[in-house]
């Protein structure tokens, strides 16, 4: 595996979902990378989860919300079993939420997905139906890190961040 964090913007398929985004920055992307993991009746391959995350965190970085920091993780989140950081390249200067932000500044319309993403949330983090929650649990059963601690807190701070846009709290 190569790059792998808790940050939603620290592995390969975050990345690489990112790169295709911004080639072409959409609505029907993000949307699609959500219905992916929404509409699947089985299992969710960790690839698809990743995206989801990283579609997650493009429509809370276009209604305002981006994460505190470049990684997608929250500050103090426990480090994940694999290199961290820099697996989404960006311009000279510019970290992964401005990157994020940059995109999705003529997206306002993502704000509809918000209810999308917040239904993804539960199935990428469920052990019965999602690869990525798998692996995450088996590689603090391996090492004994505490990695799928840091995961777990990340994807609660995106679920905050999209149940501060008003009318999609609980």
């Amino acid at each position: 595996m190569g790059a792998w964090g808790p940050g939603h913007l620290e592995n390969d398929d975050a990345a690489d979902w990112l790169a295709d985004f911004e080639e072409e920055p959409t609505v029907a992307m993000v949307t699609a990378a959500l219905e992916a993991v929404v509409e699947e009746r089985g299992f969710v391959d960790a690839p698809l989860a990743c995206e989801a995350l990283a579609a997650c965190e493009a429509i809370a970085a276009a209604v305002g919300h981006p994460v505190a920091d470049g990684t997608a993780a929250p500050d103090g989140a426990p480090s994940g079993d694999g290199p961290a950081g820099g697996a989404l390249p960006a311009r000279a200067g510019e970290d992964h939420v401005e990157r994020l932000v940059r995109l999705t500044a003529d997206l306002p319309e993502l704000v509809d997905q918000v209810p999308l993403a917040l239904r993804a949330l539960p199935v990428v983090v469920d052990a019965g139906r999602s690869e990525l929650a798998q692996l995450w649990a088996e590689a603090d059963a391996d090492d004994g890190r505490s990695g799928d601690i840091g995961w777990l807190l990340a994807v609660m701070d995106v679920r905050e961040r999209l149940q501060r846009v008003p009318g999609h709290g609980d």
